[in-house]
């Protein structure tokens, strides 16, 4: 019986389109072999598979892998890499970040003999918590699919996973666009007009300022593409070609953030005219995992329509997270 490790590495090539050790026919095949492994010869739901519990110890397996799976793909993504801290606790474990301030002490010009100055306070880290909540997924197949078999195991093993994957980046995205000055504890500026160097030059220098800290700009690609530079370097406009943006603007690195819409809507989630520069501590955007992940399933014999349902669900929870001066951001909208 395959290892969980193998498991996860297959669900993984399948969801990338890129396996390591096989083609993506071979990949899929790989993983459906594995199904078959844990299903005792089943890879098609139907009902007398569902009568004999073929799927019982597959589910059983899936719960431990399918975090890890997510939780992989979650790191290959740029913005969550750099930006979200991920934490798995057990359920009642203590859910709290301690946040250290980045406040100096001011430095005062003193007589021989003189310790009569303004004493300044030190402060210790302050404690937050994240809320969480049970996040799910619940799928269902009607007796018509099951009887014909119609419904493979390994497709919804591998839209389940990419739907929890897409819920969090979502969540990461929608918290990151909302920074704000509240949440930021002050360090915020923005601005709005046509294509301004000095303007943008200024904002960089700023953020930097603020947090000792280099700064980096954010955007879409579209957005992006409004950063102009008078070059003419062959270097410069191959990148642009190949981009669609320039991946340095006068020395301060440039990310480009994949576009997503907000859950239900066809609206996007990041402004196509505004970029974001950004200067602190990367890991602000806090995650928190907790507790194992549960499948239920409901066979047709317990819903009155004959369906079969699928219940996958976890507990986690995403914040905001960052301490008095670590973090300082600036927005440019393009007019």
């Amino acid at each position: 019986m395959a290892d969980n490790k193998d498991v996860v590495r297959l669900i993984l090539d399948v969801m990338r389109g890129t396996p390591q050790q096989y083609s993506i026919t071979e990949a899929r095949d790989a993983l459906r072999a594995m199904v078959l492994d844990y299903t005792g010869g089943v890879t098609k739901v139907t009902r007398q598979a569902i009568r004999d519990g073929a799927f019982t110890q597959l589910f059983a397996i899936l719960e431990e892998v399918l975090p890890t799976v997510v939780a992989d793909v979650l790191a290959a993504n740029e913005i969550y890499k750099r930006f979200v801290e991920e934490r798995r606790i057990g359920y009642g474990d203590v859910n709290r970040f301690l946040l250290q301030d980045s406040v100096l002490f001011e430095v005062s010009n003193i007589s021989d003999g003189v310790g009569a100055i303004r004493r300044q306070r030190i402060t210790g880290p302050r404690a937050i918590s994240i809320t969480t909540a049970l996040n799910g997924v619940k799928v269902y197949a009607d007796e018509d699919q099951i009887l014909g078999g119609k419904l493979d195991v390994t497709d919804v093993i591998e839209r389940v996973a990419r739907s929890m994957v897409v819920k969090y980046l979502t969540g990461v995205l929608i918290l990151f666009n909302g920074l704000v000055a509240d949440n930021l504890n002050g360090n915020y500026i923005s601005d709005v007009g046509a294509f301004d160097e000095d303007a943008i030059s200024r904002m960089i220098e700023i953020v930097q300022a603020d947090t000792e800290k280099p700064a980096i700009i954010i955007g879409t690609a579209r957005a992006l593409r409004n950063l102009q530079l008078p070059t003419t370097a062959n270097a410069a406009q191959n990148e642009l070609a190949a981009l669609g943006y320039y991946a340095n603007w006068y020395g301060t690195p440039v990310l480009s953030v994949n576009q997503r819409y907000l859950p239900g809507t066809k609206e996007f989630i990041f402004p196509s005219d505004t970029i974001t520069i950004l200067a602190g501590d990367d890991k602000f955007i806090k995650l928190i995992r907790e507790g194992d992940a549960l499948i239920d399933e409901w066979q047709p014999h317990d819903n009155p329509d004959r369906s079969w349902e699928y219940l996958y669900r976890e507990r986690s929870g995403l914040g905001i997270a960052c301490g008095i001066g670590t973090i300082s951001l600036a927005r440019y909208t393009f007019a």
